[in-house]
């Protein structure tokens, strides 16, 4: 059932439109006999579809009535003419009609021509809907993301590197990349994307850029090119490795790193970075990481469970290939993370024992070991201990900024889902902020400990919904 409106000044015709609308199965249908009238029953009836005679009395003609109700209210509108004049099938067009039905007509086209343009409306609506979730989703990671089109013009210029370059979108949105002058800070990005344009091919590069405070900040670049049967365009992603950077420089090889965070983002970019630097990885986990997170070229170990004995892992294998990836190694880096599935298996002490032993061995090489451990899963003297006897991973302290922001963006997900009277499910939030399973539970399970949501438990879905202490925050 739909609802329709016709805007008709003959009323008979109306009206014989109406009955056949509602033969159709249509309603509730209403009628205005001219432009003014369409106006104001469009604003209060919402209609879903709009049948338009071109020529109306009145102070507005079909056409004008169409283009004033579509500056407020996305309305599909099919037009009903006696005219097939160019003249008026070109001032049609301009509105963007769904459908155009020549009087006079039979039944079966109209209620044909309505069935389409309702289809295509809710098709564009749901298409509309994807494009605005997947501009937030640009807009909201912390990548710099530029495309282009196969011509150079710019098509999209998210959050970060307007943050980045002090440049915004309305500033630099539709510039062509080979016609138009660009400021300084950004020629880097620029010429990469003019590059792969005009050599069909991806680029990988490193580059310094002053950013929107003159701050000299390091960039790691790569472009690709956008092609379905043919190439449509380029798009490039930036990332900014300055603070990374400074990071492994506080790094020393030859010794053990610890890393007391609920999550394990910092550990892992540090460990890419050491990678690309040279040095081998093997990254030790309960869990297989998500396929962007790790390095190409990092070996994974994952922890296994020993035959036979439930809920028990393989510990003594896991450090004998530990061991001897380091002995057979050059420059090896070995990130070890769920430390808290070994130490129920090992019991603390003899944990400790093992990482002593990894100590002695790596002293004076260069190799570098981070172990990744929960904080809550660990007793405070235990923690410690840890802390006393190696040394701590280095923070990102604007790391530690974003990722507050990035809660801030997830409590106004939950809020917005809440308005709705929605419960919002765990894999909702997975999908929309592009997190893994493990890194959404830590961060909701960070935001209940602040007293800002609520996890309920449904079946076997866990929802989400703010506390009114959250619902403060989202509203300051």
């Amino acid at each position: 059932m739909s609802k329709i409106l016709i805007v008709e000044d003959e009323l008979l015709v109306a009206k014989d439109i109406q009955q056949a609308i509602e033969r159709f199965g249509h309603g509730p249908v209403m009628i205005a006999s001219n432009g003014l009238q369409a106006i104001e029953i469009s604003k209060e009836f919402l209609p879903h579809l709009i049948l338009m005679d071109i020529r109306l009395g009145g102070n507005f003609d079909g056409t004008e009535t169409a283009r004033l109700i579509q500056k407020s209210m996305n309305m599909p509108i099919i037009y009903l003419t006696a005219f097939s004049d160019q003249e008026t099938i070109e001032k049609a067009k301009m509105t963007n009609p769904y459908g155009y039905i020549m009087k006079p007509f039979d039944d079966k086209i109209l209620e044909s021509t309505i069935q389409i343009a309702l289809h295509k409306h809710q098709t564009e609506k749901k298409l509309k809907h994807y494009y605005s979730q997947t501009l937030n989703v640009i807009n909201f990671i912390d990548e710099a993301i530029i495309s282009v089109d196969k011509k150079g013009t710019i098509t999209s210029w998210n959050n970060a590197i307007s943050k980045k370059t002090g440049i915004h979108n309305k500033d630099i949105f539709s510039k062509n990349i080979f016609k138009d002058e660009f400021p300084k800070n950004i020629s880097p990005w620029i010429s990469m994307l003019k590059n792969t344009l005009l050599n069909c091919s991806a680029i990988t590069e490193e580059f310094e850029v002053r950013d929107s405070v003159d701050e000299k900040r390091t960039i790691e670049a790569q472009t690709s090119l956008l092609k379905e049967k043919e190439i449509e365009g380029a798009v490039l992603i930036g990332r900014d490795i300055t603070e990374t950077r400074k990071l492994c420089r506080e790094i020393v090889h030859g010794f053990i790193y610890l890393s007391c965070e609920e999550l394990i983002d910092e550990p892992i970019t540090l460990f890419n970075e050491f990678t690309k630097k040279g040095y081998s990885g093997m990254y030790v986990s309960r869990e297989t990481p998500e396929k962007q997170m790790l390095a190409e070229n990092a070996k994974i170990r994952l922890m296994k469970h020993t035959q036979g004995m439930k809920g028990q892992i393989d510990s003594n294998e896991i450090f004998n290939d530990i061991f001897e990836f380091i002995e057979c190694t050059d420059k090896p880096i070995v990130l070890l993370n769920r430390l808290d599935y070994i130490t129920a298996v090992l019991g603390f002490h003899n944990l400790l024992t093992r990482l002593y032993m990894l100590n002695d061995l790596i002293r004076g090489t260069e190799c570098i070991i981070i172990v990744h451990m929960h904080p809550k899963c660990f007793l405070e003297r235990e923690l410690a201990m840890f802390k006393e006897e190696f040394r701590m991973l280095p923070k990102n302290q604007k790391e530690s900024t974003l990722l507050e922001e990035k809660m801030i963006q997830i409590l106004h997900h939950i809020s917005a889902k809440n308005t709705r009277h929605s419960a919002v499910k765990f894999k909702s939030i997975s999908n929309e902020f592009r997190l893994s399973r493990i890194t959404t539970k830590n961060w909701l399970e960070k935001l209940k400990s602040k007293g800002l949501i609520f996890i309920e438990k449904r079946g076997r879905a866990k929802h989400v919904m703010l506390t009114e202490k959250g619902r403060e925050i989202v509203h300051l």
